[in-house]
């Protein structure tokens, strides 16, 4: 399946880094790289080099998701999420939604907790704080625009957006 959407095998792709490892696909920029396995997941976590922490504060939004451990803050694309849901469905994966998260300065880690499926996405390069402005801002314009549509005794002042 991952082949036919624009992914190839790590292994095909990178072969004198990543030459025997089988299960593990890579996107055509290199950017998010998903696999099945903790095999798998600890012979590419090796040949990268990177650790990891898990993230304690996690915030998928319309554009960009958000991780903290502590002070650490990366930022991916939000549709790289959705990639991975959509991955899950067709898949028939059960424990989609019990999901966790792991950072490093530049990686966002992503894996079900039970069937194996795991994926490696590239942060943002940049000022952190920006990325949450961004989508914060967003968050201002959306309501902004539904405003007009909700009717006035609805509205209450304890409501923050």
């Amino acid at each position: 399946m991952l082949m036919e959407l624009d992914y190839s095998d790590i292994s095909e792709r990178y072969p004198s880094k990543f030459g025997n490892i089988d299960n593990v696909f890579v996107d055509r920029q290199g950017a998010f790289i998903a696999g099945y396995g903790d095999d798998s997941f600890k012979k590419i976590k090796d040949s990268m080099k990177f650790r990891t922490c898990m993230a304690d504060k996690i915030y998928s939004g319309e554009k960009y998701c958000l991780a903290q451990s502590g002070e650490l803050k990366v930022s991916i694309k939000s549709e790289y999420l959705k990639r991975i849901n959509a991955f899950l469905d067709i898949m028939e994966v059960e424990d989609k939604d019990c999901q966790e998260y792991e950072i490093s300065q530049n990686i966002l880690v992503v894996k079900t907790l039970h069937s194996g499926f795991w994926a490696i996405i590239m942060a943002l390069n940049g000022e952190q704080d920006i990325f949450a402005a961004k989508e914060y801002k967003g968050i201002q314009e959306m309501y902004n625009k539904l405003l007009p549509f909700i009717s006035p005794e609805l509205l209450h002042e304890e409501y923050d957006y």
